[in-house]
């Protein structure tokens, strides 16, 4: 019996260990994962107009808390903007531990700030109070029920906003929730899906990508993936979700590239998209993140208004441009992946 416990423990630990250095491997932060190549060779600023710029049509966010632990959800507005006419987003986060020491919506603060200025109503479902309270299996329930009394909430700030313009987006495995919500009574069928670095997480504690065949056949759905991201494969997951949404015709998937010729390096890995958190200096805005918001833009806007759909739908070099180092060298462009039909 003794022996039997020992053997368990070793494995127990070893697998603990393996764990550890797995996580270690894929979340390491930014600004230990490769060195710049060249020191005084800095990334641009945030581009000045388009998608993923800074031509804001609002420049202050009103933030509301609504609810109690995991079942509390944010709605985030434009200071002045008459809410009856703007659309509304959803934001599904990642599950993660950096959620037990800051407050709920800190690592997408900067996102959620530039969703909402550029003209957006965005929902922020809390759905989770750490890694394992409660387990996956309550996630998609909790997220519905918060969006839910969310546009209820919606409808008294803005009675005449008709929910028609309406989009969800998930990062992480808030990409593998954000699968499962359309189709869910009471929430509006989304004119676009998001998923950023989606993942269904680890087995035995999951939440299993679904059908996308219930998202309207004029959807856009889009995936984008970081080029350094360990726990998720961009290849696979891209052909597993087009499967999933087999019947629709708008599906686009793209990659945002690691650029190590600076310094800072851009490094696109799970955490490419959280921006800053909480004043760390691990976590800065930068080009990557510039990334990823120009093709969520994109894809929000022809969506929404059948406007910059030339970005995703395209995908040419001069339109997935990331603009240029200080030197005058080309950063990396995204890049769009291109499945077999």
């Amino acid at each position: 019996m003794q022996f039997i416990k020992i053997i368990l423990t070793t494995f127990l630990a070893t697998l603990l260990i393996c764990v550890f250095l797995f996580l270690w491997d894929a979340y390491r932060l930014p600004a230990y994962t490769h060195p710049g190549k060249n020191k005084n060779v800095k990334c641009p600023p945030q581009p000045k107009f388009g998608p993923g710029g800074r031509n804001y049509r609002f420049q202050e966010v009103k933030s509301y808390k609504f609810g109690q632990k995991e079942n509390g959800y944010w709605i985030f507005i434009p200071k002045g903007a008459d809410l009856n006419s703007l659309p509304i987003i959803l934001l599904v986060h990642g599950g993660s531990l950096c959620r037990l020491k800051y407050p709920e919506h800190q690592p997408h603060e900067d996102f959620i700030a530039h969703l909402v200025k550029k003209g957006n109503i965005v929902i922020y479902p809390v759905y989770l109070q750490g890694f394992i309270n409660p387990l996956p299996t309550k996630y998609v329930s909790n997220v519905a029920l918060a969006t839910k009394k969310a546009l209820l909430k919606i409808k008294e700030f803005a009675p005449n906003n008709n929910l028609s313009r309406f989009a969800i987006i998930g990062y992480s495995i808030g990409g593998a929730i954000a699968t499962h919500l359309p189709g869910i009574k009471n929430i509006p069928l989304p004119q676009s899906l998001i998923l950023v670095e989606p993942t269904e997480g680890f087995p035995f504690f999951n939440v299993p990508f679904a059908s996308l065949n219930k998202l309207p056949d004029k959807a856009i759905l889009t995936a984008i993936f970081g080029s350094d991201d360990k726990l998720v494969s961009p290849i696979r997951t891209t052909r597993k979700i087009a499967s999933l949404g087999a019947k629709l015709k708008n599906k686009y998937f793209f990659e945002i590239q690691s650029d190590f010729y600076g310094d800072p390096p851009l490094v696109a890995n799970h955490l490419g998209f959280l921006g800053s958190y909480a004043n760390s200096k691990a976590f800065q805005i930068d080009t990557i993140d510039y990334e990823y918001q120009k093709i969520i833009d994109a894809s929000l806007n022809c969506g929404f208004f059948s406007k910059d759909c030339d970005i995703i739908k395209k995908g040419s070099p001069e339109l997935l441009t990331a603009g240029t180092w200080s030197d005058g060298t080309p950063i990396k462009p995204i890049k769009k992946i291109e499945i077999s039909r």
